[in-house]
């Protein structure tokens, strides 16, 4: 495949890409558990871990088996009593079609509530790095937050609205989401995100089953209605995530990702 024909492809399966509700962006957040990365969620959907401590995670996503148009992310959390901290960068597609985002969040947690802030900026893949063309009108940025509480019945409920603020045009839209989560290793959940665009609402649903040391989930969407499944292999302090999306019209999009963390008691 030539080079003009890839970049022609990239670009119409953004197109399509684009006009579809997204879940998540530059920091995928490969598993639904709430054990996972804890830099992840916080910078995807704003949502502070209960447990504190700091570790880093590497991730991959591969977009519908198109060429070039990949996803590679590195992101770290740390936390200090009841602050959570998380910063991270990624890059996404070619080189001359492309963008790199840096991420950084901020908030608190206990066992039984958390809430943070997020803020992101992308600038092309080809324009040289400065602080100067972060800031500059030529880079796209969004401001978002995100909150959750868990019941004495092992219910948590979530809600993230991450593009509260934006400067240009995002590459995917995100509207305010929420979901209701039953358990922990073993958990039912539903999913629900608002219209935004002209576009309709999404809804979700997903049930997870542990097998120790693995977690298998599986999860299923509307608009177009589509499914996902995975699995989360824990190993003393490290953890792998594989994920499969699987979409009727753009076909299969593969997630992996690998974190190291240390965790400590929260005060």
């Amino acid at each position: 495949m030539t080079r003009g024909s890839c970049i022609a492809r990239l670009f119409l399966v953004a197109v399509v890409f684009m006009a579809a509700t997204a879940c998540a962006q530059d920091f995928m957040v490969i598993s639904p558990m709430p054990n996972g990365p804890a830099a992840s969620r916080l910078l995807e959907d704003s949502w502070p871990a209960p447990h504190a401590g700091f570790g880093l995670v590497a991730q991959r996503s591969d977009w519908w088996g198109v060429p070039g148009l990949t996803t590679r992310a590195l992101a770290l959390h740390a936390a200090w009593r009841s602050c959570r901290m998380a910063c991270g960068v990624s890059q996404t597609g070619l080189a001359e079609v492309g963008w790199t985002t840096g991420a950084i969040a901020w908030g608190v947690a206990s066992p039984h509530a958390g809430a943070a802030v997020r803020a992101s900026v992308r600038t092309d893949r080809l324009a040289p790095w400065a602080p100067s063309r972060v800031v500059s009108r030529e880079a796209t940025a969004e401001v978002g937050g995100g909150a959750w509480v868990r019941t004495g019945r092992a219910i948590t409920i979530r809600v993230s609205a991450p593009q509260l603020v934006q400067r240009g045009t995002a590459p995917l839209s995100r509207s305010l989401g929420c979901e209701v989560r039953y358990g922990d290793a073993h958990a039912l959940w539903l999913a629900l995100r608002a219209p935004r665009g002209g576009r309709d609402g999404e809804r979700g649903c997903g049930a997870a089953l542990a097998i120790a040391p693995c977690v298998l989930w599986g999860e299923l969407r509307d608009a177009p209605l589509r499914a996902s499944t995975g699995v989360a292999f824990a190993w003393r302090r490290a953890t792998c995530e594989l994920r499969l999306d699987e979409h009727p019209v753009l076909g299969e999009a593969v997630h992996v990702s690998l974190a190291w963390s240390r965790e400590g008691a929260s005060r």
